[in-house]
């Protein structure tokens, strides 16, 4: 017979790690299967990210529709997808958006540190371009069918 300790716990995932949050441990890894959702960071009047939502509809692709704007993903996460990705950090701005130019980003993007590129970012989501879509380990960022097709399709 096990006895079981008495604690409080507040189980939350962080990609795919499950954390006790009021503990502050990891508990275990998940590993995503069939039926595990998608994180799919997008912004709802986005025709890119539109075009997303419809290609996961049509392929069967369950996903957990994250607003970019009124939740970004934070500094943190920004940084984990970044490395996941592969991708230069710079790929990683919404380079059309209004913010951006707004903001003059054009140069300081090519001349900033990763630092001051990652605070950028996380300081709102309209900077950020979308959509990007993640299992914890795989992370594509924007939408290009065929990369889809390759990453997601199951």
């Amino acid at each position: 017979m096990h006895e079981l300790s008495k604690r409080r716990v507040c189980l939350i995932f962080v990609g795919n790690n499950l954390y006790d949050k009021l503990n502050n441990e990891k508990t275990f890894m998940v590993e995503r299967g069939m039926g595990m959702a998608l994180d799919f960071y997008q912004y709802p009047k986005c025709g890119t990210c539109q075009k997303a939502k419809k290609w996961f509809e049509n392929n069967g692709v369950e996903v957990n529709e994250i607003h970019i704007v009124e939740n970004p993903p934070s500094r943190a996460k920004l940084e984990e997808l970044y490395e996941k990705s592969g991708l230069p950090l710079k790929k990683f701005f919404n380079t059309s958006g209004k913010k951006y130019r707004e903001l003059g980003l054009k140069d300081k993007v090519n001349s900033a540190s990763e630092d001051e590129l990652l605070d950028l970012l996380s300081s709102d989501g309209m900077l950020i371009k979308r959509p990007i879509v993640t299992d914890g380990e795989k992370v594509t960022v924007g939408f290009k069918e065929e990369t889809f097709d390759e990453t997601w399709k199951r």
